[in-house]
């Protein structure tokens, strides 16, 4: 920096001693240039972080056009945070293929919901992972994420509306009736399905 500056005043000092610039002039452009290289070469040195943090944001908000649902969850550990002292998984794993039908039978309280709350991300795990389609579910898009999830739970209770209604509430895009008919029978509803 030191070199820089004895450089720029030998060679101002020269251009005034010759006529081809004035005082007021060359300290304008001095300053001008030695300001102007301090930011452009303070945000040169950003760059690389500039670079990584955009990789993160464009990771965390990276919405995937399809999840296939393949889910894994891997030692996850968790506790519910009204309720510290009740360990609910110690070290729990399972993996659900993605368009297999899977059950999860036991008593009540024994952490089939408390699963399908940390794959729909309700809760996340003290430790260990939940994954879907090989990507830890904290990277996806919280409604992305979502929008690929249903849920039939064990309570019967539908809402005061057509089975037709019942399976197309929550979506966001249009639904086709061929689309809905197919859901009715993949849930093993399709005799009860009136329009």
């Amino acid at each position: 920096m030191g070199c820089t500056w004895a450089l720029s005043f030998w060679y101002g000092g020269k251009l005034i001693s010759n006529g081809h610039l004035g005082p007021k002039d060359f300290f304008q452009a001095f300053l001008i240039l030695i300001n102007t290289g301090k930011v452009i070469a303070d945000a040169g040195t950003m760059t690389n972080d500039l670079s990584k943090g955009f990789d993160g944001v464009k990771s965390v908000f990276n919405k995937p056009e399809v999840i296939t649902g393949y889910v894994e969850i891997c030692d996850v550990h968790f506790t519910y945070p009204s309720r510290p002292d009740i360990k609910i998984f110690n070290g729990f794993s399972i993996s659900i293929e993605a368009g297999k039908s899977t059950a999860l039978v036991g008593q009540s309280g024994s952490g089939k919901s408390t699963i399908i709350r940390l794959i729909e991300r309700f809760y996340d795990p003290m430790k260990g992972d939940v994954k879907v389609d090989e990507r830890d579910i904290k990277l996806y898009h919280l409604r992305t994420l979502r929008n690929f999830i249903s849920l039939v739970s064990q309570e019967s209770t539908l809402f005061a509306s057509t089975i037709r209604e019942n399976i197309i509430y929550g979506v966001s895009k249009e639904v086709s009736e061929v689309d809905i008919v197919m859901a009715a029978k993949a849930a093993n509803a399709h005799d009860l399905y009136w329009f």
